[in-house]
């Protein structure tokens, strides 16, 4: 409902556009940056969050999309806006990008904060990924591959590199003790967790205890 048609229609032809892209089709739309890289999209984020999650029912699916940190960097860490957004990635906007990273913890913050008001922190889990870091670069297949990626800021490894860092934050229901995953995951091997949680809520259960207990020693969800 925080849609207006036009953009709901712009947004699904960019995803289907960007579907045919994936069977050598590179099809340009001339709408492409209307839909979530604006700055309405950003600016949306904080009063979508808290408007919909205190109304949603307990033992339920939430799913947020934040376009935080991301260009046009036009947000401070205060959320005051900046005079002089920045439109894009480059190495001469750090500073704005980590405002933009600061911004980005509020929102977490919001979600923490209303989680708790609600009584339902400590039992949810919480899961905070993204789909790429702060510096990235495309494995495309399209016939004009070579063109576009020079045309981006090839500035950090593929996405595929065993060494490549994105964001990936975890609280499991009912977990008190913190901790760090070393080795290579993948966003795809958290299914197990969604499944178990979803469908098998005493295994979750019984898998955190033993964690917080000092039992289990990889902070990495596997069911046995």
């Amino acid at each position: 409902s925080r849609y207006t048609l036009s953009e709901r229609v712009v947004i699904l032809l960019f995803s289907q556009l960007s579907f045919l892209g994936k069977f050598g089709w590179d099809i340009q739309a001339p709408v492409k940056n209307l839909g979530w890289t604006g700055q309405e999209f950003q600016t949306r984020i904080r009063p979508v969050l808290q408007d919909i999650l205190p109304r949603l029912p307990s033992r339920t699916i939430a799913f947020f999309h934040m376009c935080l940190p991301h260009g046009p960097f036009i947000f401070n860490r205060d959320w005051t806006p900046r005079a002089n957004p920045e439109p894009g990635w480059d190495t001469t906007n750090v500073t704005s990008y980590l405002e933009n990273v600061y911004a980005a913890d509020a929102v977490f913050g919001d979600i923490t904060r209303i989680m708790k008001e609600r009584g339902d922190f400590d039992s949810a889990l919480l899961i905070f990924m993204s789909d790429h870091s702060w510096k990235y670069d495309y494995e495309d297949t399209r016939p004009d591959a070579e063109n576009y990626r020079a045309r981006l800021p090839v500035l950090d490894l593929k996405p595929r590199s065993p060494e490549k860092h994105i964001p990936l934050i975890i609280k499991y229901p009912g977990q008190t003790r913190g901790g760090e995953v070393e080795t290579p995951v993948a966003t795809t091997d958290m299914h197990p967790l969604f499944r178990d949680y979803l469908n098998s809520p005493d295994m979750v259960k019984e898998w955190v205890a033993r964690w917080n207990a000092g039992e289990i020693a990889e902070a990495w969800y596997q069911p046995e």
